[in-house]
């Protein structure tokens, strides 16, 4: 029986088994500010090859783009709202897209279950996520939504688990 985690185990425990791409994914991961000479430094390879590697990266689409972890909080937004929305038969990408230009939405997901889309939300308190719901709720062929308001985030991260713990060669 295949395990994932017995899959990724085994590629922990052999480093020769972990490829290039992999081992410099999880330097960027974790500063994506180091230059390609610290990260080849770090990996033991030339930087022309680290170059090579993440423009072959960025080129196939793995590597989407180099951003900044924000401290949401700090920054005035406190609030964190969950919204489930429900959204008629046949409008679902084009409401989805609709959703996804508002500026306090931070991901929307087709999903499945009770609701159509799963929407995240950062405003700066009650009355902006009112305001966002309500926007959401105007929006044509959306049924109904079902929000909820994050009291306590334990673990926020967006970031593979597995790349975590690569050993480098």
């Amino acid at each position: 029986m295949f395990s994932i985690v017995g899959f990724f185990m085994a590629k922990l425990n052999k480093p020769e088994s972990v490829s290039l791409d992999e081992r410099i994914l999880s330097e960027l991961r974790v500063n994506a500010r180091l230059s390609f000479r610290q990260v080849a430094e770090k990996l033991h390879v030339s930087p022309a090859s680290v170059m090579q590697h993440v423009r072959d990266m960025e080129k196939s689409g793995v590597i989407l783009g180099y951003g900044m972890d924000l401290n949401y909080p700090k920054l005035g937004y406190d609030l964190m709202g969950i919204i489930h929305v429900t959204i008629r038969k046949g409008a679902l990408l084009s409401v989805q897209r609709e959703i996804a230009k508002i500026p306090e939405v931070l991901s929307v997901y087709d999903v499945t279950g009770d609701a159509d889309s799963l929407v995240i939300v950062r405003v700066r308190h009650r009355a902006e996520l009112s305001r966002v719901v309500k926007r959401i709720l105007k929006l044509e062929h959306v049924e109904r939504s079902n929000t909820s308001v994050v009291l306590n985030v334990i673990k926020e991260n967006y970031r593979l688990q597995p790349l975590e713990g690569i050993v480098q060669g």
